[in-house]
């Protein structure tokens, strides 16, 4: 059960995480940052994903990234959007731990030590992981609650979403598929979202190409 004294600690991890990345946010080279910038600019600009412009990694990252490239600083825009990931990945990570049983300051500790590590040596550098994870903890946080919940349609749009995001993650979103399959209380509402998402990619891919 989520108290007044969890309400604190997470503030304190999440502006620990929001200072940290603030400080460095014009002080780091970039890495996969520049493709992702250079490609979602060129779909700005009409080119078709694969066509006109080839890249092997999926697609759905270069999409995301096009509203944030579009002004005179395109890496540090795209770092804020990050960083706004990574305050959702914080928030889902610390629930999970309390609803595994780990006391307040277990919690605060263990999210204390990943926000002092993980986005200074590697969430800042990989987009695709960054845009996943925040999705990821969402889906490992429904389906552990196993209930019958709107929300379960929105855990089923990310599961197949993520396919889209980064191919290494199929093999998560299969895992989750199973799950649900298994569970009569998150299947009917988890697999709506499935489909949704389905027709959306189908629909943003479309779109791209006309």
């Amino acid at each position: 059960m989520i108290t007044i004294k969890d309400i604190f600690a997470l503030l304190l991890v999440l502006i620990v995480l929001a200072g940290i990345s603030l400080l460095f946010i014009d002080k780091r080279p970039f890495t996969d940052e520049g493709s992702y910038c250079t490609i979602a600019q060129a779909l700005s600009s009409k080119l078709t994903l694969y066509r006109d412009i080839y890249n092997e990694k999926a697609p759905i990252p270069y999409f995301i990234a096009i509203p944030f490239v579009k002004g005179n600083e395109p890496i540090k825009s795209l770092r804020i959007f990050v960083l706004l990931l990574n305050l959702f990945s914080v928030l889902f990570f610390y629930l999970l731990l309390r609803m595994n049983g780990l006391s307040t300051m277990q919690t605060f500790s263990v999210a204390l030590t990943y926000v002092l590590t993980a986005p200074l040596f590697q969430s800042f550098n990989y987009v695709s992981e960054t845009v996943a994870l925040p999705m990821m903890l969402f889906i490992l946080y429904q389906l552990y609650k196993n209930e019958d919940s709107r929300m379960n349609i929105l855990a089923g749009f990310f599961t197949f979403l993520l396919i889209f995001i980064k191919q290494q993650f199929t093999i998560f979103s299969l895992c989750m598929i199973l799950s649900a399959i298994a569970s009569p209380a998150i299947r009917r509402r988890f697999f709506k979202g499935v489909i949704a998402s389905l027709v959306s990619v189908f629909l943003l891919l479309i779109i791209s190409r006309s």
